[in-house]
């Protein structure tokens, strides 16, 4: 609390009048940045036209986050998931909201890429899941400060599974 104070410029009492205790303060820190963050991930995910080319683009932006100098350190949502788990009351409801969000976001472009005749209604579920949970596990590996080469990998192995799901001739350059 002490660093909030110095940080915001409020005392203490004012700080608890406002959010109940350190815990509620957490918690819609948390639920701000995700809202933030699915603002970007939205931009991408739900503004595109091309169904498989928009999930490679999505994972591209995030290949180029991760190399970031914040990025480096991984999701806060995730590093706070992954660090507090079930741990924290705080963090119940955030972290089940925040994956069924992100499966989404990620169905947008997969349903338009069935649209396309680019994958079958099938895979769909499937491919979301999978994508979560590698988009999570993504960044547990940036926290824990794997390599850039060992971080490539797994984008290219991410791009080369979502490809796969690909019918027909087209692929991906």
């Amino acid at each position: 609390m002490t660093d909030l104070e110095l940080a915001t410029g409020l005392n203490k009492s004012s700080l608890y009048n406002t959010f109940g205790s350190k815990e509620e303060l957490f918690a819609q820190a948390i639920q701000r940045y995700a809202e933030k963050r699915f603002a970007l991930v939205e931009n991408v995910l739900a503004g595109g036209q091309d169904g498989l080319d928009d999930v490679h683009r999505a994972l591209d932006a995030q290949h180029a986050e991760s190399r970031s100098e914040w990025g480096v350190q991984g999701c806060l949502a995730v590093n706070s998931m992954a660090e507090l788990g079930q741990r924290e009351s705080c963090m119940d409801g955030i972290s089940s909201d925040y994956r069924r969000q992100l499966g989404e976001m990620i169905r947008l472009p997969l349903n338009r890429a069935v649209a396309k005749g680019e994958m079958s209604a099938d895979q769909v579920e499937h491919a979301a899941t999978l994508l979560v949970s590698l988009t999570f596990g993504l960044g547990v590996l940036m926290r824990s400060g794997a390599p850039g080469a060992s971080i490539d990998a797994h984008f290219d192995a991410m791009h080369a599974m979502v490809e796969s799901w690909r019918i027909g001739k087209r692929r991906r350059k």
